[in-house]
């Protein structure tokens, strides 16, 4: 049985980034993975951003998204631009602008079913 989270309960912050780190360590490489710390952060720093699918009792999928304020967008070129190296310190509470920071996936059927059922119908509601 499969099930869609957003954000992080009280309490669980350290239970998820271990979650979050252990599938982000499996879907990239060292270079491109975000460390433990990095991906702690993030959560401290917008929790609301995370969006998980368990299926099973297990994280399948995974997707981080954080708010930027969208005057400054015409000057980002890059990911490490969006992002600021990828910290997150450009983040702002009433940005208009979700960015997508990372994602992972243990089978694209998981990050399909993430993105289209989570996500998406998430940020519909808005």
């Amino acid at each position: 049985m499969s099930k869609i989270i957003s954000g992080i309960e009280i309490g669980d912050l350290e239970k998820v980034t271990n979650e979050v780190y252990s599938l982000e360590i499996e879907c990239w490489d060292n270079k491109m993975a975000a460390s433990y710390d990095t991906i702690k952060s993030r959560l401290d720093l917008f929790s609301d951003g995370l969006w998980r699918l368990y299926d099973d009792g297990k994280l399948q999928s995974y997707m981080y998204f954080f708010r930027i304020n969208k005057l400054y967008t015409n000057s980002y070129k890059t990911w490490d631009d969006y992002t600021a190296n990828g910290i997150c310190s450009n983040f702002d509470e009433s940005g208009e602008v979700l960015f997508g920071v990372s994602i992972g996936s243990r089978g694209s059927k998981y990050g399909e079913r993430l993105f289209s059922y989570g996500v998406i119908m998430d940020i519909m509601k808005v």
